[in-house]
């Protein structure tokens, strides 16, 4: 089997290996290779120790990226590549990483200390791939398997609980029974890892169309990291989480359409961007809003019309019966015409109205309540008109 590496990488493997060294791609990239999917990135193993490695690499720049770890990390024309020794792991008691490592020149240790079957291949452009644990049978049969003792697995590094869910909701693979077990029996070990972690796995579950047969499958873990989902019957948002039109923003403010007094909390809890939070609450307020006419497209507008198509998406999955291609066509007309929905599209402006007479902190007030009369039609965007409509009282 002959995997298309890139250049740069055949140049680390073939300099460490005309040193005497052994170098293998291991872990992902492999795993993506055989599955023909984009490779992110590659990551490489040696028996060379880290001092080693930046000797053979000493015409490149090295960085001590996790040095502790055995890894050093090279730059070979302005890519990033990580070397790291091989190594086999002492205990954990922090249920993330070893307290030490042992560097180890066997490759099958290196590769024991894994994750899932599927991430322990290795390849080497001669020697071809290396399965010490059945991986690629496991890949064939789209099946996530813990290396050797699950509970284990787990113990060492909990976050790998929920890196089973990411990879069987991205891959659309089962994991298999023992794993399923331990990850259930393990489940509270995931209060031991940062939560901003946990919210990165998550989030990338999320993104998927596929996380509704996950979240079903394993809602015992996901209540886990957001108790308040004890409070809702999962199947009221299973349903909604199985749609073609979300992104990880939509599927979790589904997550919290039945705890939204709980949402905020939640969000804060999980430490997600302040943009996200943002977003997600436009969503949960607005999602009741009647777009079938244009006042209130626009009126949405005016309140945000970044978040307009993404509302649009989660307003559909809740109702599927609203007619969104209607909308999108009224969205291109107003867009199209330049109907105004916003303060900048008026032909009036703040310094007109001061030379009407009002004061600073009313001028914000008037140009709003013009802006509000022209999206219910009740007034054109003309600046003799507008300016009549003032002079009559309008309200400040």
């Amino acid at each position: 089997m002959n995997l298309n590496l890139p250049d740069y990488i055949l140049f680390c493997i073939n300099k460490l290996n005309n040193k005497n060294y052994e170098c293998f791609v291991v872990g992902g990239a492999i795993r993506d290779h055989l599955l023909n999917k984009h490779v992110n990135d590659y990551d490489l193993a040696t028996n060379a120790t880290p001092n080693q490695i930046k000797e053979v690499f000493n015409s490149e720049p090295t960085f001590d990226s996790g040095i502790k770890h055995g890894t050093i990390t090279v730059l070979i024309n302005s890519n990033p590549i990580q070397i790291t020794t091989y190594r086999s792991d002492g205990e954990y008691s922090d249920y993330r990483h070893p307290n030490e490592v042992y560097f180890t020149n066997s490759l099958k240790e290196d590769c024991r200390r894994r994750d899932f079957t599927i991430n322990a291949l290795c390849y080497h452009p001669q020697k071809g791939l290396i399965d010490f644990f059945d991986g690629i049978d496991d890949l064939n049969n789209k099946i996530i398997r813990s290396i050797d003792n699950p509970d284990k697995r787990f113990q060492e590094d909990a976050l790998r609980i929920i890196r089973a869910l990411r990879f069987s909701t991205l891959l659309d693979f089962q994991i298999e029974e023992k794993t399923k077990q331990s990850i259930f029996y393990n489940k509270e070990l995931l209060l031991n890892i940062s939560i901003e972690r946990v919210t990165d796995e998550l989030l990338k579950i999320l993104s998927s169309n596929n996380c509704s047969k996950v979240i079903k499958e394993y809602f015992e873990i996901f209540k886990t990291i957001i108790p308040e989902l004890n409070k809702i019957d999962k199947k009221n948002i299973i349903q909604l989480l199985s749609n073609e039109l979300s992104s990880s923003t939509i599927n979790l403010a589904i997550l919290l359409l039945y705890i939204q007094k709980d949402a905020i909390g939640v969000m804060n809890k999980l430490k997600l961007p302040n943009t996200t939070k943002r977003k997600i609450l436009f969503l949960l307020n607005n999602y009741d809003i009647d777009l079938s006419n244009k006042v209130n497209i626009k009126k949405t507008l005016n309140k945000n019309e970044e978040y307009f198509n993404d509302l649009l998406k989660f307003i559909k999955i809740i109702n599927p019966s609203i007619n969104d291609v209607e909308i999108k066509m009224k969205l291109e007309e107003i867009i199209n015409n330049n109907e105004p929905y916003k303060l900048n599209q008026l032909v009036i402006n703040g310094n007109d109205i001061k030379e009407m007479g009002f004061i600073d902190n009313e001028i914000s007030n008037v140009l709003n309540n013009i802006l509000t009369q022209i999206i219910e039609g009740k007034l054109d965007n003309n600046k003799r008109e507008m300016i009549s409509y003032v002079k009559r009282g309008c309200d400040r």
